[in-house]
């Protein structure tokens, strides 16, 4: 009977059956538990209940079936790793992470090894996400407990998949640096490259997530099509994919027509540039006055551009705000400003300045439609100066996490 259990949790964890099938393949071994239990227990007590505690756990949606078998474990034995993790697991599903944090850290007392290890990170994360005060200190032992994870087998898809969930937190609760979403990106790539058994589809969908804060935005819909192979009826792939064409396909027309503005106001807007008076405050940054076109791949430090505000886009759950700048010369760049605060940003005619700006030639073809920008990245809006006035802190909100939590302990 242990072999047989280890064999269904073994089938869960390659083929990722429906709950109804684990029920189906459960029942049978279940019957055999219940109907040799008294010798069963007389022949080895610890290993029926953490077996029957195991079974439990995989083939019952109450978790609580699952939890009373494997706290007698336990009880006769606190030295049971196994029944430890499977009741973490099992308290995790039930919402209850305080008692799943603590299951897992005895767990690690007796061995560091790599599911516990993993498991606590993803404890860890939503932690940071119920508990304010320790938000940065929780996101932080989250991304060391990953990295922890998968130093113990640099193989193992599942750890580094975890492991770019930590460092996605990271980018959000934080400091927005896009260092911990290119991290990310770079876990779940190898995370899918070593997934060999079986393709995960919150893996390519928080994949694609990580891209698209990177502006990958290529990547992100190779990510979401992939998502949506493996799994068509699931929502939040879609979704996404659909949001991103909107913002992309959105993006590429105000930015051709130049907002539909009328020549008479886009050469009002030419004049007032070439009249333009730097600041005290845009003096001071020691920058040089720099042009779209002169700019560098990736951030120009020392460099300063500026232009007319002559679009903007409504700003979209977990996208930046973004609007259109034109230059004096006519040249037009596209600016998009990361954690604003919802209801803040520019209005048309407004003159943006941007220090140090982190430059890059978006350019790629998508269900032939061709994307064809520049683009100018700010992860911080207080680093901008408006009308000569640097943004107040009114204007920063961090964005939330929205990676998928359909992973399981």
């Amino acid at each position: 009977l242990s072999v047989k259990v280890d064999e269904l949790l073994k089938y869960k964890e390659e083929s990722s059956p429906s709950q109804e099938e684990l029920e189906a393949k459960g029942k049978e071994i279940e019957d055999q538990f219940l109907q040799h239990k008294e010798s069963l227990i007389k022949e080895n007590k610890i290993n029926y209940w953490l077996k029957l505690g195991e079974l439990y756990s995989v083939t019952k949606t109450d978790k609580r079936l699952a939890i009373e078998p494997l706290s007698k474990v336990v009880k006769l034995d606190p030295n049971v790793k196994e029944a430890w993790n499977v009741l973490a697991d099992c308290y995790w599903h039930g919402g209850d992470y305080v008692m799943a944090q603590k299951c897992l850290e005895t767990s690690l007392e007796q061995e560091r090894a790599k599911e516990p290890l993993r498991n606590l990170s993803i404890i860890y994360r939503k932690l940071a996400l119920t508990d304010p005060e320790r938000r940065i200190e929780n996101t932080q032992t989250g991304v060391r407990l990953a990295k922890e994870a998968v130093n113990k087998d640099l193989k193992d898809s599942i750890s580094w998949g975890i492991l770019g969930n930590a460092y996605l937190s990271a980018y959000f609760n934080l400091n927005s640096d896009i260092k911990s979403a290119q991290l990310a990106l770079s876990a779940y790539k190898q995370a899918v490259k070593l997934n060999t058994n079986r393709m995960s589809t919150e893996l390519f969908y928080n994949q694609a997530l990580a891209s698209k804060y990177c502006e990958y935005y290529e990547e992100a819909l190779a990510s979401l099509d992939l998502a949506i192979k493996q799994e068509k009826d699931w929502d939040p792939a879609a979704k996404l994919k659909c949001q991103l064409l909107v913002f992309l396909n959105n993006v590429q027309f105000f930015h051709t027509s130049k907002g539909k503005l009328k020549p008479k106001r886009i050469t009002k807007f030419q004049k007032e540039l070439l009249n333009v008076q730097l600041g005290s405050y845009v003096q001071s940054l020691n920058a040089e006055a720099a042009n779209v076109t002169s700019l560098q791949a990736g951030k120009n430090h020392n460099a300063l551009i500026y232009g007319k505000v002559i679009w903007t886009l409504a700003q979209q759950e977990s996208f930046p705000f973004t609007c259109g700048c034109m230059e004096a010369s006519g040249e037009c760049f596209v600016v998009s400003v990361y954690n604003v605060t919802p209801g803040k940003g520019f209005l048309i005619g407004d003159t943006l300045f941007i220090p140090e700006p982190n430059y890059k030639l978006l350019k790629f073809e998508y269900d032939g439609i061709i994307y064809d920008y520049p683009s100018i990245r700010v992860d911080n809006p207080t680093y901008l100066i408006v009308n000569k006035k640097r943004l107040s802190s009114d204007y920063f909100t961090p964005y939330t996490l929205s990676t998928s939590e359909k992973e399981a302990m």
